[in-house]
């Protein structure tokens, strides 16, 4: 299915919806990030610079999923039919 074309209110809606969902998945986790450990640094440094990986953190999440975000429902009203499903996301 393509894409559905958008005015640019609806883009502009979508992408202050994505920022926030990223804002506050970043804020609820915060506390829980690790650095880099050296062997997935090593694995990076031929893509990234050393100072972007000195700044990433990383945090897997076990026995926990985060969920789809609020915004699904507006998103497939516009016409998107193929957006992921959190909860059936491989671990």
């Amino acid at each position: 299915m393509p894409t559905p074309e958008l005015c640019s209110e609806q883009i502009r809606q979508v992408s202050v919806s994505v920022a926030e969902y990223i804002s506050n998945r970043r804020d609820q986790f915060r506390e829980r990030v690790a650095h880099l450990s050296t062997k997935q640094e090593s694995s990076l440094a031929g893509f990234f610079r050393s100072d972007l990986l000195d700044a990433t953190r990383i945090l897997v999440l076990e026995q926990e999923r985060i969920g789809n975000p609020d915004f699904y429902p507006a998103l497939r009203g516009m016409g998107f039919a193929n957006l992921p499903d959190f909860a059936l996301m491989a671990q």
